[in-house]
């Protein structure tokens, strides 16, 4: 008994040590990335970026209608493959079944993050000219493409949200089961409780991951934030955003597991 305690100390002890050292050795690599930032040349990459910036601004119009046209193809084909594999589904037989719903579900991805993609790409490209300071020294002509590039981003935007109405639609013709009108505010809610158990199950261990991803790139993301005020001036603000969504998803995973944990002993 005492062995086993006195193994248990150790290993306590151990597990202080290790994470005093990953400690000591982020402490000491943040040391190290501030101090060789002071021989950067922080003005070319400052100039490279702005250069960059300025090259997207002078073109957002082409650059919006461009990736609009790119994305509705793009999308029209996913929707078009999906179709295609859907109809052949209550035909095949059980192993056949299982690969083509494997394949509908891949296509169904591949389409939500192109369209997720293409709302931050849009989004991206119009942040570069859509600013009160840019805009009170623009030409008129400069205002007049930099309006038909917001009416191309309202038009991609209308038109990805449309698809993603289309894509639950076309779910729920080929498996009636999936309930959910996907303009409520309770559409999730909905769609999972039509879910079987092993469906959920991929739902439950899927959230989880991406939240053990999250509570890793956040504080990345906080770190590069950081960086960037220190060396460009980029203000606090994108750390500031960074937080809210890291403290949010740490609040909503723990008051969640709480909850479960308190209906259980109703």
């Amino acid at each position: 008994m005492n062995k086993e305690k006195s193994a248990n100390r150790k290993k306590k002890m151990n597990t202080y040590v290790k994470y005093g050292l990953l400690m000591l050795v982020c402490t000491a690599g943040g040391g190290l990335l501030g101090f060789l930032s002071t021989f950067a040349d922080t003005g070319s990459i400052g100039a490279g970026m702005n250069s960059i910036i300025q090259g997207i601004r002078g073109n957002i119009l082409f650059l919006l209608t461009f990736f609009t046209l790119v994305s509705v193809f793009f999308q029209e084909s996913i929707i078009k493959r999906m179709k295609k594999i859907g109809t052949r589904l209550d035909g095949a037989e059980d192993e056949e079944h299982d690969v083509l719903e494997y394949q509908f579900e891949k296509a169904g991805s591949a389409g939500v993050i192109g369209c997720t993609g293409s709302m931050i790409l849009s989004i991206l490209i119009l942040a570069t000219g859509y600013s009160a300071k840019y805009i009170d020294i623009m030409v008129k002509t400069e205002r007049l493409l930099l309006l038909a590039g917001m009416i191309v981003f309202i038009l991609e935007n209308i038109y990805l949200g449309f698809w993603q109405v289309r894509y639950v639609k076309l779910i729920q013709k080929f498996y009636p089961e999936k309930k959910g009108d996907p303009s409520s505010p309770k559409f999730q809610e909905q769609w999972l409780e039509s879910c079987d158990e092993a469906e959920k199950e991929t739902i439950y261990q899927s959230s989880y991951k991406t939240y053990l991803m999250m509570n890793k790139l956040f504080p990345i993301l906080a770190v590069i934030g950081m960086l960037g005020h220190l060396l460009w001036d980029t203000g606090i603000f994108a750390v500031v955003l960074v937080s809210i969504p890291w403290l949010a998803s740490s609040v909503t995973y723990c008051r969640n597991c709480i909850t479960k944990k308190g209906e259980k002993l109703r």
